[in-house]
């Protein structure tokens, strides 16, 4: 059994994390994972060193080249960036698209090897590593391989996509899941994002717990904003809150019938749509004002985070209207929005479609609706005309918030580590 500190303290602990994340001008711009969280969480609490690896993204304006990147306390952060058999995976910028090319997988495998080779010739304090932290099923792998020269307790499958039909071949999705059993077999513990995955994994073949990691929910965190901290408005005429990508995926296409609905239903409820995409516009806007719709509005895409969270803490509801649409993760998956929401003091409406809905439903940290215009808008108009409810639901999810940085959720993740584990014991 892998050796676990003490949750909240990692004293000499080593860390590796094999990830997807984006580089540009020699800085990281975005990833797959919260991977600045569990950084700061373990630098913080003790730990000697936190290596990552970093695979990119096929983006045209960002580094194709995988980066190591390790960090001690006290001292500069060294990084290595791996250019080895280019000819095999490289994709010229103006070539790349948005999907999954196989000779990025080899340029991942080839660059891991590279990179542990790295810290055995040039980095060995570094080694052994106490937590490897995979996402994705390949990294798992690719780390169990690894696993006794990099002299590493214990590997965590950290999943943060995953559906048990995610991709329209079926020969793909077979393989696809062929790789995630192999992962849960090869891990010492997995991190789900959220309950629904390890609930779906059970009535598949191969996924039978004797056969597989112990598995623990591992939500999205979100830092709580001082600013939401206030009891519920009251207001007779609520903002309602609409953040993030307007594209199929997120339920943007239902937003121009949302706000007609509202609009018919209670002129006095203004929807506040704040983010970028081709689904709802400058527009779109102008098109509902030609029919008379007034109670828009429409801040686009806001890039600075202070002045999102003070607009977020300004209003009253927030929205999640996610779609049904074949081959998503969603319905298995957390969403940040939702969570952001929460660290903003939002009691929420969200479609059934999403895992959240579920802990909204539990909880009463809003309600909950199937995924179409009506009844979206319908569920709105009760939250906002039943001010006593909106109250409650408002004073849980400040109850929640107060709890939800990503602090608070890998604690929680380490703790029900060693609940299992002494669960386990005690049952041998």
């Amino acid at each position: 059994m892998s050796r676990h500190p003490p949750p909240a303290r990692f004293d000499g602990v080593s860390v590796l994390v094999l990830c997807h994340a984006n580089r540009m001008d020699g800085r990281r711009v975005s990833g797959s994972g919260p991977i600045d969280p569990l950084l700061s969480y373990f630098l913080t609490r003790g730990a000697r060193a936190v290596a990552i690896v970093e695979q990119p993204h096929p983006h045209a304006h960002t580094q194709i080249e995988c980066t190591l990147e390790i960090h001690r306390p006290g001292k500069n952060t060294e990084t290595v960036v791996h250019n080895g058999h280019r000819r095999f995976w490289f994709i010229p910028p103006e070539e790349r698209k948005d999907r999954t090319y196989l000779r990025l997988k080899l340029r991942d495998i080839l660059a891991a090897f590279h990179f542990f080779a790295f810290l055995r010739k040039t980095a060995p304090d570094v080694l052994p590593i106490d937590y490897v932290f995979a996402v994705e099923s390949l990294n798992v792998l690719i780390a169990a391989t690894a696993k006794r020269r990099l002299g590493a307790r214990s590997i965590i499958y950290y999943i943060f996509d995953w559906a048990p039909r995610r991709y329209a071949s079926n020969l793909v999705n077979r393989l696809y899941l062929w790789l995630d059993r192999m992962a849960c077999r090869s891990a010492n513990w997995i991190w789900n994002i959220s309950p629904r995955i390890a609930r779906a994994r059970a009535g598949m073949a191969g996924y039978a717990a004797n056969l597989i990691a112990p598995q623990v929910s591992v939500p999205f965190g979100a830092d709580f904003r001082p600013a939401a901290d206030r009891p519920d408005s009251g207001s007779a005429s609520p903002r309602v809150l609409y953040s993030g990508g307007l594209i199929r995926e997120t339920g943007a296409r239902f937003l121009p019938d949302i706000a007609r609905l509202l609009w018919r239903s209670n002129p006095a409820v203004t929807l506040v749509v704040a983010g970028e995409g081709d689904l709802f516009t400058e527009e779109t806007v102008r098109s509902l004002a030609e029919e008379g719709v007034k109670n828009i509005d429409f801040r686009g895409y806001i890039p600075d985070r202070p002045s999102m969270d003070a607009l977020a803490c300004s209003c009253d509801i927030g929205l999640a209207p996610y779609p049904d649409v074949q081959f998503s993760t969603k319905p298995y998956v957390d969403v940040s929005k939702v969570r952001t929401y929460f660290a903003c003091g939002l009691p929420v409406v969200c479609t059934d479609v999403v895992a959240v809905s579920d802990e909204i439903s539990a909880n009463e940290l809003g309600l909950v609706c199937r995924p179409d215009p009506r009844a979206i808008s319908d569920t709105v108009i009760r939250l906002c005309t039943d001010t006593a409810l909106r109250a409650r639901c408002r004073s849980n999810v400040l109850a929640i918030a107060r709890h939800g940085s990503w602090q608070h959720v890998f604690d929680r993740a380490f703790e029900a580590m060693h609940a299992q584990r002494a669960g386990a014991s005690v049952s041998r």
